[in-house]
Formats: structure tokens, C-alpha cells, sequence
């Protein structure tokens, strides 16, 4: 039995997770800048009152 389709399908489905990969845009705050791993962040809720929902630094979040 070859071992050619199963070669065939992994070289093909490294190529599309490539193609599928590139180009992507990182995640921003909403002060536009790249979410950190190593910081803590605050998931604003949906608020129809302010400008509405995002990511917020920890520290910055305020009391309101």
C-alpha cells in the first residue's frame, strides 16, 4: 500500500493552514492597541448609553 495519499493530504492541508493563517489582523482594545497575553483585561459589556462594548485594560478599567 503507498503511503502517497496520506502524503499528498498533509502537504495540502499544511498549505491551506497556511494560506488560511496569513495576513490575519492581531486583537486590539479599544484604545487600538495588540492585546497582551501577559496582561489582565475587562470585556466591556454592550451599553446602547456610551460608545458601547470592548476590551479594556484591567487597570484602566473604571468605577461608573
Amino acid at each position: 500500500m503507498s503511503s502517497f495519499p496520506l502524503v499528498s493530504f498533509l502537504i495540502r492541508l499544511l498549505l491551506a493552514a497556511t494560506v488560511c493563517t496569513h495576513g490575519q489582523e492581531s486583537v486590539r482594545d479599544t484604545d487600538g492597541n495588540r492585546v497582551r497575553i501577559s496582561e489582565n483585561y475587562f470585556i466591556q459589556p454592550i451599553n446602547t448609553d456610551t460608545s458601547g462594548a470592548g476590551i479594556v485594560p484591567l487597570a484602566a478599567k473604571t468605577v461608573g
